[in-house]
C-alpha cells in the first residue's frame, strides 16, 4: 500500500509549485516533511472551478523543503492593515493574524 496526501489547489494564477504554508501552521508543514520522509507521497491538482463542478488543469509539483520565513514574515506586517476580510458582524478585519506562532 502506498499513502498519498493530495492537494487540491483552486487558482488559475498558480504557475510553480505548492507548499504548505511554514508561516501559517509550522506543525503540519514540519508533519508534512516527517511523513514524506517515512514513505508517504505528496501530490498536487491545479483545479477550476465552475458551476458545474471542478475541472482537473494539470498536476503541479509539492515542495516540502524548509525555506526561510523572513520574507514572508515582513511581507505579513507590512500588509496586515489590508489583507484578509471584514466579517460583517463585528466590522473586524480577520483571517490576516496575528497567528498563534506570532504570539509566542
Amino acid at each position: 500500500h502506498i499513502c498519498t496526501v493530495l492537494f487540491v489547489v483552486a487558482r488559475g494564477d498558480l504557475h510553480g509549485s505548492v507548499r504548505p504554508s511554514e508561516h501559517h501552521d509550522p506543525n503540519f508543514a514540519q508533519a508534512c516533511r516527517s511523513a514524506a520522509a517515512a514513505g508517504v507521497r505528496f501530490r498536487a491538482l491545479r483545479v477550476s472551478c465552475c458551476l458545474g463542478g471542478l475541472s482537473v488543469d494539470c498536476e503541479v509539483p509539492v515542495d516540502l523543503a524548509a525555506y526561510d520565513l523572513t520574507p514572508v514574515a515582513a511581507w505579513v506586517v507590512g500588509n496586515r492593515p489590508t489583507t484578509g476580510w471584514i466579517r460583517s458582524s463585528s466590522c473586524r478585519r480577520v483571517a490576516n493574524g496575528p497567528f498563534p506562532h506570532e504570539l509566542r
